[in-house]
């Protein structure tokens, strides 16, 4: 079972798969029909909690734990986004938001997709809390200026909601130079250790990613899940030690939460509809609460505007409702490895 383990959670079936898309990612739609219908059963946890390796339990008795993020890949919108989405406004009758999107031009706190305030009102109406994944690249991504945004960053820590860092768009997710100028920017503004990171379109390099984690002292990370399908990427949806390909051993102080739903995926590259999102998301989820585990989701800040993806706000509070109904903690990745590391469970 540990030889087994062990080859799953390195990857080691990605790594012998030398398929890769333009990203340097390897998508789900690489294996072949059988190890698709492999992958998307989380069979290693199924064989860890028979076993009674596997027996989590939550707060108050909760059914499961749902870690709520959302990645900031834009804070505002640059002009060009902005004059496509008022020519969709008028067109689909959205005069509010084109009301607010003109008024960008005079007030850049009035930004549709600078609604943070919105998205914690949101989750606390359904007691739940979540994480922001902030950029602090200066890469080719002129526009994000991570100073500018500081009192947002504030803003939210004050509130109780997390800060951690989303790698930048070029270079940061492979070198380690890089991905510490951007923590340190970040740390700066937030005057606080940023210790938990996910990369920017999931990219992995199974050689560096983990060895330059631990070298700039991250210690948890929401970044293995499949950017073209939703479930899990190696039959786990429970919090996990990552192996180091360098020595083939767990990292026992560094931990992994599954990523097993984004909303991007559901839309760009699985193209459901709303329905059909719906139950997919509906699926995962049952089976998440039917066996008590731990995994994440991501809701970007800019699917929170009904011109940009109609109805992806609307799905994801569908799922807070659901979540709620069924007894399920929503919270935040620190709060739930603070929880699980003072119950000695992991």
């Amino acid at each position: 079972m540990e030889d087994i383990l062990n080859e799953i959670i390195s990857l080691e079936h990605e790594i012998e798969n030398s398929n890769k898309d333009k990203l340097w990612r390897f998508n789900f739609g690489f294996f072949n029909e059988n190890d698709k219908l492999k992958f998307v059963t989380p069979f290693l946890s199924i064989k860890l909690q028979d076993e009674g390796k596997l027996n989590i339990r939550y707060p108050e008795w909760k059914k499961a734990c749902v870690v709520l993020t959302h990645d900031i890949d834009l804070p505002v919108h640059s002009l060009l986004n902005l004059i496509k989405l008022l020519f969709k406004d008028f067109k689909k009758k959205y005069y509010k938001n084109a009301y607010y999107r003109i008024l960008w031009f005079f007030n850049k706190q009035k930004d549709l997709w600078r609604n943070f305030n919105y998205i914690m009102d949101l989750e606390e109406k359904y007691s739940a809390k979540s994480s922001f994944y902030f950029m602090s690249t200066r890469d080719t991504h002129k526009l994000y200026n991570i100073e500018k945004f500081e009192n947002d960053i504030k803003n939210i820590s004050n509130r109780w909601f997390e800060i951690w860092l989303h790698w930048g768009y070029d270079n940061s997710w492979k070198d380690l130079n890089i991905l510490m100028e951007e923590k340190q920017r970040l740390e700066k503004c937030l005057w606080k250790k940023i210790i938990w990171i996910r990369q920017h379109y999931l990219r992995y390099d199974h050689n560096k990613t983990l060895v330059n984690d631990k070298k700039a002292w991250f210690l948890y990370d929401t970044t293995l899940g499949y950017n073209d399908y939703i479930w899990f990427r190696n039959g786990m949806w429970h919090i996990f030690n990552p192996i180091d390909l360098n020595t083939w051993k767990l990292i026992k102080w560094f931990y992994e939460i599954p990523l097993v739903i984004m909303d991007c995926t559901l839309w760009n590259y699985m193209k459901l509809d709303f329905n059909e999102a719906w139950q997919e998301v509906k699926s995962i989820l049952d089976k998440v609460i039917s066996i008590w585990w731990t995994v994440s989701i991501l809701w970007h800040n800019d699917q929170f505007d009904d011109t940009f993806h109609p109805r992806s706000w609307e799905l994801y509070e569908k799922i807070l409702i659901y979540l709620k109904n069924n007894n399920v903690w929503m919270t935040s990745g620190e709060e739930c490895l603070k929880y699980l590391k003072e119950t000695n469970q992991i």
